[in-house]
């Protein structure tokens, strides 16, 4: 395989790469590293790779492996990135082209909730959920990436939504200046 039909192979899935690995790393930096390093082995590896059809799942896989050889070598524990507290942003919001700058604060309120609640569940339920959810793996491809069988990840994704939808109960109960608080 030449260069260029790798890079034609592996680009369209660059930027879930990079969105998984930042949420993990916290940093672009080793988000940019861990992508790049995953690259690297994908390359000397494609040979192992049977059906590009699975290059999503397979890039994954190595890119997750990779990932947490580092955090048991460096004893870091997987959390999400925190999102940008809302009243830095507000103003740049307001004046930003977007149609309705109140829809993106509550998106973006919405999207704190439910990134602060992910980083509460337990992490073999939340990287089910997240690389299902937000990353749109399916079934089969999270086993891969996991080395789960495919009823143990149906299982951890039932029980992530179910620990995140009680997480999202409580915060929707919440007053909004004690909402605002929980999701820093």
């Amino acid at each position: 395989m030449s260069v260029g039909e790798f890079e034609e192979l592996v680009e369209p899935h660059l930027g879930g790469l990079y969105g998984f690995a930042y949420k993990r790393t916290k940093k672009q930096e080793d988000a940019e590293d861990l992508v790049q390093d995953t690259l690297l082995k994908a390359w000397d590896r494609i040979d192992s790779l049977s059906d590009h059809a699975k290059v999503r799942s397979w890039l994954f896989t190595i890119l997750m492996n990779m990932f947490l050889a580092r955090t048991r070598t460096s004893a870091r524990r997987n959390q999400l990135v925190p999102i940008t507290d809302i009243e830095d942003d507000f103003d740049a919001y307001v004046a930003s082209p977007i149609p309705s700058p109140l829809e993106e604060v509550v998106r973006r309120s919405a999207a704190q909730a439910v990134h602060a609640a992910l980083a509460k569940v337990p992490d073999r339920y939340a990287l089910a959920v997240e690389l299902r959810d937000l990353e749109g793996l399916s079934y089969k491809e999270i086993s891969s990436v996991l080395d789960v069988p495919v009823g143990t990840i149906m299982s951890r994704i039932a029980r992530g939504r179910k620990k995140m939808a009680a997480l999202l109960a409580e915060w929707r109960e919440q007053p909004p200046e004690r909402r605002e608080r929980a999701t820093r």
